[in-house]
């Protein structure tokens, strides 16, 4: 599976701050490999290990995404207020599992829920309203009932690893999601790891 390249990135803003491999990996509690196999795409970090990294160099996590996924640049669509555009969708869910405002684990999953249609319309089988949780191993399973195809599939498997850290090749899933899910993809890990503000 091809994975998305983002080690340039890494590398390039590290040396604009000034930081060495050594200052980094002080900063991130990384070890020196860890850093090295990622600035040269030889790793599949993790979200945490991201988040760690744009923490140290200070900057925004969607900037080591800004290499273009089929000629477009995504990160232009974040920003810090982040738009719905299925509003009412995104009220019902939260207004159903009664999600407070400090929830960011269940505001970036019901924020990745509402904007995919595909798993709106299943949403029974994604999350358990009567138990406040996910359900990943239906949702997921190749036999289930809910069993998504393609973006919508790759999509679930980031807000189940948002959520709860479910198991996923975070870049390799980034890297097969259309155009569409790439934006909410990224809005949501903007959710979960920085708290930004939904408009409603």
């Amino acid at each position: 599976m091809m994975i998305l390249q983002i080690g340039g990135n890494v590398r390039n803003i590290r040396k604009i701050k000034g930081f060495s491999i050594d200052e980094i990996r002080e900063l991130t509690g990384l070890s020196k490999s860890t850093i090295s196999d990622l600035e040269n795409d030889k790793s599949n970090p993790t979200i945490e290990t991201l988040n760690r990294l744009s923490q140290a160099l200070s900057i925004d996590i969607i900037e080591l995404f800004k290499k273009e996924l089929n000629d477009t640049e995504p990160c232009n669509a974040v920003s810090n207020s982040i738009k719905l555009e299925n509003k009412d969708n995104f009220i019902e869910l939260i207004s159903r599992d009664n999600t407070n405002d400090e929830d960011i684990e269940r505001i970036a999953l019901f924020y990745i829920i509402a904007e995919n249609e595909d798993l709106y319309s299943n949403v029974e089988g994604i999350y358990n309203f009567e138990k406040h949780g996910i359900t990943p191993y239906i949702a997921l399973s190749e036999n289930g009932r809910y069993d998504f195809h393609g973006s919508s599939r790759s999509l679930l498997k980031i807000a189940y690893n948002l959520y709860d850290g479910y198991p996923a090749d975070i870049l390799g899933t980034l890297y097969n999601l259309d155009e569409n899910d790439y934006r909410i993809a990224l809005n949501a890990i903007n959710i979960r790891l920085r708290g930004n503000g939904i408009e409603i």
